[in-house]
């Protein structure tokens, strides 16, 4: 059973060694995941034993995210989908299909479960979501304790 405790520096350790840095020897393989750590990398990347007990991290990424921004974006790929679609069927019937696709879309009850595991990594806000911990919970975590610092 995984326990979540307290950030400890081998959390620290072990999560930069491991999932932010890699230093691998490049295979033959086109996916970067699939090569092998180097040899003195994976010494590096054990001995994270040597800062004490390791209890797990679980990454919290703040994103600011600007509204302005996101909307030049989905302008731009309903542009090229509307010229994608025009190239067979006409500007007109490009665009209505497209708007009949979003609708179709935005009603979905996968597309609103989406949202709403989105918006606790996009809030702003300075109190991180109860998302990751309930995901954790439901991992098998378990809470020993409790530390809030303002």
């Amino acid at each position: 059973m995984a326990k979540c405790r307290y950030v400890t520096l081998a959390d620290i350790w072990r999560y930069c060694t491991s999932n932010w840095l890699r230093i691998c020897d490049r295979g033959s393989e086109t996916n970067q995941a699939r090569w092998e750590s180097k040899d003195y990398w994976q010494i590096i990347q054990q001995s994270f034993n040597l800062f004490g007990q390791a209890n797990g991290v679980i990454r919290m990424k703040a994103k600011q995210v600007r509204y302005d921004h996101l909307i030049r974006q989905i302008r731009g790929c309903i542009v090229s989908a509307v010229a994608s679609l025009s190239s067979g069927m006409g500007s007109v019937a490009g665009m209505v299909k497209l708007k009949q696709d979003l609708y179709e879309m935005f009603t979905s009850e996968e597309f609103k479960d989406d949202v709403a595991k989105r918006q606790g990594l996009v809030s702003n806000i300075d109190k991180p979501s109860n998302h990751l911990l309930e995901t954790a919970l439901k991992m098998g975590a378990k809470i020993e304790g409790v530390e809030w610092k303002e």
